[in-house]
């Protein structure tokens, strides 16, 4: 009769329900991170981004590429302007879903994102690819942008295309249409609360700290080795004529 369901049939859709849910826990099951708690302001210890990663749990808007190079990465204004105008094309998502959840990668070589579910890679970006990191709050939204060379080895389908981002930028552009050559990339990235954005943004200033000092040591290497050698080397020379 309508209305009334039998007690087979009660159970049948039971065991459905209870098989769909497991289903779908299944498919949603996601693998613990690699990662560590930083309390600021401590810092992790130098090894574990040389030798080591980090991950973190970010949500992955998309990027805009062909931005102007001078664009100052701390000015609030200028890149929220930038992302509304993105959001207005579609080319950046009004709301954030589970679909945009990602991981991102963090070492003393590169950052890595990729999808948190399958873990297909978005992008990977050496760290000297990268100009710098600002924390944004826009409303409830946390956000933070990376600047970073232009198409930094990206996904292509990961990429606004040029039509597009000239609309976005249009008026740093030529008369021409043409893109300044000192053009960047913006990476935006969300987090979900300023306590997570800031130990990201942290991270990252490590990470560059520990490649320019490294980088000095290195340079500083060559400069005494080339230093200690060139009089050695003039010596040999000078007492060869006498």
């Amino acid at each position: 009769q309508p209305g009334i369901v039998s007690p087979f049939k009660r159970v049948f859709l039971k065991g459905e329900k209870g098989r769909d849910k497991k289903a779908q826990e299944k498919v949603t099951e996601r693998r613990p991170l690699h990662t560590v708690v930083v309390a600021l302001p401590d810092r992790v210890e130098p090894d574990v981004l040389l030798n080591d990663y980090i991950e973190k749990e970010v949500k992955y808007l998309g990027q805009l590429t062909s931005i102007p190079g001078y664009l100052n990465p701390s000015s609030r204004t200028e890149i929220l302007h930038l992302i509304d105008n993105a959001k207005r094309a579609h080319q950046l998502p009004g709301q954030l879903t589970q679909e945009h959840d990602a991981v991102i990668s963090l070492s003393a070589y590169n950052i890595k994102l990729v999808w948190r579910d399958g873990e297909d890679l978005i992008l990977r970006v050496p760290i000297h690819d990268i100009a710098s990191v600002s924390y944004i709050r826009d409303d409830s939204s946390h956000l933070v942008v990376l600047k970073t060379a232009q198409d930094p080895g990206i996904s292509p389908s990961q990429t606004l295309c040029a039509e597009s981002s000239k609309a976005l930028t249009s008026g740093s552009l030529s008369e021409s249409g043409v893109v300044p050559v000192e053009a960047c990339c913006l990476v935006v990235l969300a987090t979900e609360n300023k306590v997570t954005a800031e130990e990201l943004c942290s991270l990252l200033s490590q990470v560059f700290q520990i490649v320019y000092t490294e980088s000095t040591i290195d340079f500083l290497d060559r400069a005494i080795f080339d230093g200690a050698s060139t009089p050695t080397r003039h010596m040999s020379l000078h007492s060869g004529e006498s």
